[in-house]
């Protein structure tokens, strides 16, 4: 940790998830005090933990009392999962809701929201369909209207909406980001061979982020907290895709907006330029180096 750099005692929500334990490692790594909160029992032993539930507003503040900020990542996954779309809603919204409220009445510093790229409404579009939407324009930023088509991507408006909401009239720092498709397996697992290779549209036009770029950046967010709540889109530069992005539109989005002329071959459509002109952050993550792997 730089010596200008205060220590702060932070709880990481959902922190046995994909993402999660990227950012419990972070924050660790960079000499935070953290403790790691879930329903399921967190692997490290060596990092302090809390089994708890969201969905109970004295465990809320239990959890918060001495904390200065929170990265949350504590909710119910999509409705693909198997949860109901009235379940999805009804945790999501009471357990985020109960965080963000007593965050601000605790006066806490900082609270990092994990949204998702689902508010745009271009999530699952392997098919088409009248549900699913098309940005207006290519990146498109966080001006795109968000137009959700799942409890999920519904939920995660309403707490954007919340946070906005606690931060005008409490106070409170919020950093909601929007992920796109995140994942941490490295270049070798299955799973990227799989995405790269495997028949379909590429879930959100291909934007996608590794882990570690986006534990990288709540660290980021919460280091440097701003007033007020914010919403920012978080993504790697470059697509992973096994042709151009303009031929992969052609091929399975005749109906997207037109690329600008000068469009490189492997840009990401999704814009977080807001977030770099924030924070020192980019992400690190080599899409390009991964894909070379990929196609040898």
């Amino acid at each position: 940790m730089p010596a200008n750099m205060e220590k702060l005692r932070i709880a990481v929500t959902g922190a046995s998830g994909a993402i999660g334990k990227f950012v419990v490692r972070e924050l660790v790594a960079r000499g935070h005090d953290v403790l790691a909160v879930d329903r399921r029992i967190y692997p490290d032993p060596s990092v302090r933990f809390k089994l708890t539930d969201l969905r109970e507003r004295a465990n809320v503040y239990a959890m918060l009392e001495g904390v200065d900020a929170v990265a949350h990542f504590g909710e119910t996954p999509h409705v693909l999962r198997g949860a109901t779309p009235e379940d999805v809603w009804a945790d999501n919204t009471r357990g985020s809701a109960f965080l963000l409220q007593m965050a601000g009445e605790m006066k806490l510093k900082r609270v990092v929201y994990a949204s998702s790229i689902q508010v745009y409404g271009f999530s699952f579009n392997s098919a088409p369909s009248p549900q699913h939407r098309m940005p207006n324009k290519f990146p498109w930023d966080e001006s795109q209207p968000v137009a959700p088509n799942n409890a999920y991507g519904m939920g995660k408006v309403a707490i954007e909406q919340y946070a906005d909401m606690i931060g005008r009239v409490m106070g409170l720092s919020v950093a909601s980001l929007r992920l796109p498709m995140t994942n941490g397996m490295p270049a070798d697992d299955m799973f990227w061979n799989r995405y790269f290779h495997g028949p379909g549209k590429r879930e959100d036009f291909g934007a996608l982020l590794h882990s570690t770029d986006a534990a990288r950046a709540v660290a980021a967010a919460i280091e440097n907290p701003l007033p007020g709540a914010e919403i920012y889109n978080l993504c790697s530069d470059h697509v992973l895709l096994p042709y151009s992005f303009a031929e992969h539109l052609k091929l399975n989005h005749p109906g997207a907006p037109p690329l600008p002329g000068d469009w490189p071959d492997d840009r990401s459509p999704m814009s977080c330029e807001k977030f770099k002109s924030h924070f020192d952050w980019r992400a690190e993550y080599d899409v390009r180096a991964l894909k070379a792997l990929l196609m040898a």
